[in-house]
């Protein structure tokens, strides 16, 4: 059953309150006498620190509804309380009523809802203090569930990590769409949104996103009762307590789900005082660190000098068609599988190169390193297909040289003073998307600076620009 959304209330008797409940026909009928006299209480004070406390009270003894709680948010003017009010307002229903200029992200019961605004200000630059391992596991966990900024944070992934699999191109597009789908539902058809809401790969966005429903609806016993149902089938028993109890502090009347609360309450302590702590576990990077010992010690041991290298399987026409055409994936790969390409093939694949003040670190063909590392005077003949991220003054001079192809999307450098011909070199590829400059200048053969028009005609599919 779907609630007037133009009807009003309170009505005129409250009228010193501004608290409309749309659906306040649709509660409960014990619950209706109880917020309504709250209502009069709340008319009848006007002194706001009074009305703070009575709806603190309230809220310890009842589940207080979202749009009481806004209301609380709005008489309170001390921005660290709000924020208390906000936190304490998500352990009974997650409210529709933040602002859009409130954030979302300090928020544990939204920071993966379809109101998630966590990811907004994901940039490349952001992670420069992070090792490769740990940006690649922070981005791709904004890529399990929908919200508003997954396409920025697929741009990212593939900035910082390197070219997109598959997997993570069916992903995005997954939950880009179901984030669409979720937005249409969400008023429309709440049970099609209930249902969608279980599609999303992270299990906490599942359950912030249906949480966010039952906030919209909270006499929808449909609802409630599905949510039941799912807690229990996955036997998460200290959510389906917290869910009874706030049921409870709702549907006043109803005495089966009190019963179902205090024994669900007495099962889940009895499990705590019978659980046995868990034995000792072996640490899963300990056990992969003695294995590979023995691999390590055999390639300290390896040079091509000694090494007896197989010959190529095909002709030599064949062979140089193949090394040729070969994208950057295929070249790792056959580098990979045998001394001979490893030998043969020159050219050294970086997918996102990075140089500036953090420690070195290589993950996955990806690199940074210190500009006075004793690496950097070695490298020679690289292949960079996806980012570079420069920070140390006039570097990009001295490492173009180094470079034999340069494919990159995305672009960031600071304090670089570069040649038009060297801004070519970096942008002929025709694949540049993102272009960031801080402190930079680029000039002609005449040592005067170019125009931003000439710049772009360059950056044909540029989307980002700063």
């Amino acid at each position: 059953m779907e609630a007037d959304e133009n009807e009003d209330f309170p009505p005129p008797l409250f009228p010193k309150t501004d608290i409309k409940i749309p659906y306040f026909q649709y509660l409960p009928q014990s619950y209706q006498f109880v917020i309504s006299n709250l209502l009069t209480i709340l008319s009848e004070n006007q002194n706001i620190e009074s009305q703070k406390q009575i709806l603190y009270g309230f809220s310890k003894k009842y589940s207080m509804l979202p749009e009481f709680w806004e209301y609380l948010h709005k008489i309170e003017c001390d921005s660290s309380k709000q924020s208390e009010i906000i936190t304490a307002s998500l352990k009974q229903f997650s409210g529709m009523w933040f602002h859009e200029d409130m954030s979302t992200n300090e928020y544990d019961q939204l920071n993966k809802s379809i109101l998630s605004a966590v990811y907004r200000p994901i940039y490349a630059f952001s992670f420069w203090n992070k090792l490769f391992r740990e940006k690649e596991k922070q981005i791709f966990g904004s890529l399990l569930f929908p919200h508003g900024f997954v396409l920025h944070a697929f741009k990212v992934y593939e900035e910082v990590c390197g070219p997109i699999t598959p997997d993570i191109e069916n992903l995005y597009k997954k939950n880009s769409k179901l984030y669409q789908e979720l937005v249409e539902t969400f008023k429309e058809d709440p049970l099609k949104y209930f249902e969608l809401a279980l599609e999303a790969e992270d299990v906490d966005s599942q359950y912030q996103n249906i949480e966010l429903l039952l906030g919209s609806r909270p006499y929808d016993t449909v609802i409630w009762g599905k949510y039941f149902k799912l807690l229990e089938m996955r036997n998460e028993k200290n959510l389906l307590l917290n869910l009874l109890e706030r049921y409870c502090g709702l549907f006043l009347d109803d005495q089966e789900a009190k019963g179902k609360a205090v024994m669900l309450a007495a099962n889940i302590e009895l499990e705590k005082l019978t659980t046995t702590p868990d034995s000792p576990k072996r640490d899963s990077e300990d056990i992969y660190k003695t294995q590979s010992d023995v691999f390590q010690s055999v390639v300290n041991k390896f040079t091509f000098e000694n090494a007896s290298i197989q010959q190529p399987p095909f002709s030599s026409s064949i062979m140089s068609y193949i090394f040729t055409n070969l994208k950057a994936r295929e070249y790792v790969k056959l580098k990979m599988c045998c001394k001979c390409f490893l030998n043969l093939l020159s050219k050294q694949v970086i997918h996102r190169i990075e140089i500036d003040d953090e420690p070195k670190d290589f993950y996955r063909n990806n690199l940074r390193l210190l500009y006075n590392d004793e690496y950097f005077p070695k490298m020679k003949n690289l292949w960079i297909t996806t980012s570079m991220s420069i920070s140390v003054q006039s570097v990009l001079n001295e490492l173009i040289p180094r470079i034999a192809c340069c494919e990159v999307k995305f672009i960031t450098m600071f304090h670089q003073n570069l040649t038009m011909k060297e801004f070519n070199f970096l942008t002929d590829s025709g694949n540049v998307e993102l272009l960031h400059m801080s402190e930079c200048l680029i000039t002609d053969e005449f040592c005067q600076e170019i125009t931003l028009e000439t710049m772009l005609e360059k950056i044909p599919k540029l989307y980002s620009l700063s």
